[in-house]
């Protein structure tokens, strides 16, 4: 598995710091993009950490699996907000308290640092070892809800879902419980069907059946296709930081009526489908 860590939100002293330390010691075997922040978080700054991990979704085979997680600090703002909504659902994300610097007590000022290496060293255990549990639910062969494509699954439960994860996975104490729990209460929600006259399970909004593919599996976003914005392709390939099977999509027919003409693919614009199915891929892609 390869795997992109994203260290975010450094102020310029805590950077240097980092810095000093091995790459190979925050990132073993991965990848690892580091940034200070003199200024906060800002768009160019966010697009700038998207087009690195990018860069790196990029030079992998094809069919690579690959995590992407984020260590952030968190100012608890709206350009942190902002900033972390741009890596939904695609991140592992784990917060940092900010760093208390005084430049005027040398003494202190090393000790916070000090404080603070061991907070970014532990974080970057934490997202490995988070990301691999939720791989686990996620680089499987039987369909799960982790996949679905949030924009073309249309229930307000999958949002839910994948928020709650997003935003819990990187804190809560039992990760494994909360994956279970809250796929749980989605499946009460959204249940397990078998579509008319298949004897395949499916997942179903209401509007469309959600099929496995079965050994087809030819309706996936394709990394050499060049005109996607960047984070369509590392939303084609992580989901909260768990991996998934690259060529993974959805069949999916109507489970009222016809298809519509047209599909929303993974970066909002209109996308014909074939007259009989329609694939989907987790990130929205239209095959």
């Amino acid at each position: 598995m390869a795997y992109t860590v994203i260290i975010a939100g450094l102020p310029t002293p805590a950077f240097d710091r980092i810095k000093k330390i091995s790459a190979n010691r925050l990132a073993p075997d991965g990848v690892l993009i580091l940034s200070p922040t003199p200024r906060g978080y800002t768009h160019q700054y966010t697009d700038d950490i998207i087009r690195k991990a990018h860069n790196h979704a990029m030079a992998l085979r094809e069919g690579e699996p690959l995590s992407i997680q984020l260590l952030y600090v968190d100012y608890r703002d709206d350009a942190t907000k902002a900033f972390l909504e741009a890596f939904y659902p695609f991140c592992l994300p784990i917060p940092l308290r900010p760093i208390a610097i005084d430049s005027q007590d040398t003494k202190k000022m090393r000790e916070a640092l000090n404080g603070f290496v061991d907070e970014v060293l532990q974080g970057t255990r934490e997202l490995r070892n988070r990301a691999r549990m939720l791989s686990g639910f996620t680089h499987i062969a039987n369909l799960t809800p982790l996949l679905l494509p949030p924009k073309n699954f249309r229930s307000r439960h999958l949002d839910g879902l994948l928020r709650t994860l997003f935003h819990q996975a990187g804190t809560v104490s039992d990760l494994r419980l909360l994956i279970e729990a809250e796929i749980r209460a989605f499946l009460a929600r959204c249940p397990r069907v078998k579509a008319p006259e298949d004897d395949r399970h499916s997942l179903s909004d209401g509007y469309l059946y959600f099929r496995s593919p079965g050994n087809n599996r030819h309706g996936y976003y394709r990394r050499d296709d060049r005109s996607h914005p960047l984070t369509c392709l590392l939303n084609a390939r992580s989901r909260i930081g768990g991996t998934y099977q690259h060529n993974f999509h959805y069949d999916c027919i109507p489970s009222k009526g016809s298809l519509r003409g047209s599909y929303d693919n993974c970066h909002g614009e209109p996308t014909a489908t074939k007259p009989s199915h329609v694939n989907i891929a987790p990130n929205d892609y239209i095959g």
